[in-house]
């Protein structure tokens, strides 16, 4: 029996037209609440994702907005729903609505947007969150280090098997979504300005961290870090960085398969 996560290679399966979406909302420069570490989770994300390990995507799958407007975000969002995938990140300022029911992200200047609207995509779809959740409206590590890891894994995974077999995981997944909160309700979402958000970051380094452990044999079989496992490790990371102040929380379906976050292959 294959230990979880790993897989013996199969045949080619079709192709998956896959998009991710990158956004990064800062805050005004200059302001104490301006966040330097989304800049990193932008360079980050496109990073890992550009990887063998996070799938190796193609430039063309993905978009970056910096600091965008709400009507740039949306035109955006509508380009998801034609994919088989989609992948979304938001990093920046966020809170609860008073009622508990939305998370609501702030994006360039005043504009907002609800956080369910980030939801839309793909049938397949994953939104990544990591943005304050405290009950109100808010007055308006991954390290150079880190980066060397995930080159030397990439250097040592080969790309086309990466994201040929990423595909197929995804082609074995029922439609459906999953949801990563970088806190808990109430809480707020910490920032290095170095490394990043504290989760964005902490989802990587532990695929890094995943990857250089993992021990299959790549000549005949392939592993895979899911999204579920992925966010308990990260959540991990940041309870212990937080001292329990933030508590990532993970919205699923109650079975497998999940969507991959990581593969070596």
């Amino acid at each position: 029996m294959l230990q979880p996560g790993v897989a013996a290679i199969a045949e080619e399966t079709s192709p998956v037209d896959r998009k991710a979406l990158l956004i990064g909302c800062p805050g005004k420069p200059g302001t104490d609440d301006y966040l330097g570490g989304v800049a990193r989770d932008l360079t980050n994300y496109n990073r890992f994702l550009d990887s063998p390990l996070g799938g190796w995507w193609y430039s063309s799958e993905i978009v970056t907005l910096d600091d965008p407007p709400a009507s740039k975000v949306r035109a955006a969002i509508l380009t998801l729903k034609s994919a088989d995938y989609s992948l979304v990140l938001f990093s920046g300022h966020g809170y609860v609505t008073s009622d508990r029911r939305s998370t609501i992200v702030c994006l360039r200047g005043d504009e907002e947007m609800d956080s369910m609207e980030l939801r839309a995509g793909a049938e397949k779809h994953t939104l990544i969150l990591d943005c304050c959740r405290v009950v109100a409206r808010p007055s308006r590590m991954l390290a150079e280090d880190a980066l060397a890891k995930m080159d030397a894994a990439a250097r040592r995974l080969n790309g086309s098997r990466c994201r040929r077999l990423y595909e197929r995981e995804i082609s074995e997944c029922p439609a459906a979504r999953i949801v990563l909160h970088s806190c808990d309700l109430d809480e707020r979402a910490n920032d290095d300005s170095t490394r990043g958000g504290y989760y964005a970051y902490s989802l990587i380094d532990v695929a890094e961290t995943w990857a250089e452990n993992n021990t299959t044999d790549l000549s005949e079989k392939y592993a895979i870090f899911g999204m579920p496992r992925a966010h308990d490790r990260a959540s991990e990371a940041v309870q212990r960085l937080t001292d329990n102040r933030q508590n990532p929380q993970i919205e699923k379906t109650r079975s497998e398969p999940y969507f991959p976050f990581a593969i070596v292959a």
